[in-house]
């Protein structure tokens, strides 16, 4: 839950931003990459998605380690 109140922070965040245009130039090749910041339904959903994934996948080892831990010896610890 806490992950996905954190995406949803990310992407209000990031609204300001959208639509903004901007870009990178190589001093080797005299060349430039411009690209766009769009949000899209298709992104929220994405950053939603990853976010849920990495909470899961970043919680799983601690929520493993007390659950084999006595009640007491977990909550002082």
């Amino acid at each position: 839950m806490l992950a996905l109140v954190g995406a949803a922070v990310g992407i209000v965040l990031m609204l300001p931003l959208n639509g903004m245009t901007t870009g990178t130039s190589n001093p080797v090749t005299f060349s430039e990459a411009i690209f766009s910041l769009r949000i899209t339904p298709e992104v929220v959903w994405k950053a939603g998605t990853f976010a849920v994934i990495m909470g899961l996948v970043g919680g799983l080892a601690p929520a493993w380690h007390a659950s084999r831990q006595n009640i007491l010896t977990a909550l002082r610890g």
